[in-house]
């Protein structure tokens, strides 16, 4: 790092002009030898008398703030030796390496801290989708089970209206033969084969009962296995989301 007397130095003069030759004298000469050489230098370039010098007119009264002050002067020739430029040259140097390498590392923060950023932003996006998706997927499972719920609930309504069209049919003809168990004989044969039809439909519709009573039971064990896989999805979303506010906390 540059010394605060090198920055001092620096801000008060430049090191790298010669002021002696500006104002063409020796570092020998005195006060007032340089006093001289001023005035004969600022008649000469100044913009009132010599209009186009105001640079050169600058350049001498800086080399005069300069020379004029001992202690200023005493700072600038020992400035001007070959070993205090040696060492300015190596300040500078260690000031440059090290503006460079706070540089570099400040490059490589900002590298790491868009690389993690980025690597969130990717993870989120991840996490998001997977959210996106289970709901896609409980609308769905929600869907298919509100349709099988209609499906099961229509075929229910036509069986039953079935099964009481049925009834009906079976009161109106048992009429005709309330005493089936006594009766033996018939008057005809068509009465017989009525009878026996009868018989055979009344067992058939008995079957169908059992069978509608079966397809309700199964029916609602579909239900229930619906209400369980609702459930387990709803239990893997709140893991989910437990698991991504972890790792949320871990990379604070």
């Amino acid at each position: 790092m540059l010394s605060y007397k090198s920055l001092y130095g620096i801000a008060k003069f430049n090191q790298l002009k010669d002021y002696y030759a500006i104002l063409n004298i020796s570092k020998t000469n005195d006060q007032s030898t340089i006093k001289k050489a001023y005035y004969a230098l600022a008649k000469k370039f100044h913009p009132d008398v010599n209009q186009g010098k105001e640079d050169k007119f600058k350049e001498v009264n800086e080399a005069y703030e300069v020379l004029s002050d001992e202690n200023t002067k005493k700072e600038y020739d020992t400035a001007r030796t070959p070993q205090s430029q040696n060492n300015q040259s190596q300040q500078y140097q260690q000031y440059y390496d090290s503006r460079k390498y706070q540089s570099h590392s400040q490059h490589r923060q900002g590298q790491n801290y868009y690389q993690n950023q980025n690597t969130r932003n990717q993870f989120d996006e991840a996490i998001r989708r997977a959210q996106e998706h289970l709901n896609q997927q409980q609308q769905y499972r929600q869907y298919e089970r509100m349709r099988a719920k209609q499906e099961y609930e229509d075929r229910i309504k036509q069986e039953e209206m079935y099964a009481r069209a049925r009834d009906q049919q079976y009161k109106e003809f048992a009429k005709s033969y309330h005493n089936e168990n006594k009766r033996k004989t018939f008057y005809s044969q068509e009465e017989k084969e009525a009878y026996e039809q009868f018989v055979r439909q009344r067992e058939f519709e008995e079957s169908i009962k059992e069978k509608i009573q079966d397809f309700k039971l199964k029916g609602e064990q579909v239900m229930n296995g619906f209400s369980n896989i609702n459930k387990n999805l709803g239990d893997i979303k709140d893991n989910l989301g437990s698991i991504w506010n972890t790792i949320k906390g871990k990379n604070r």
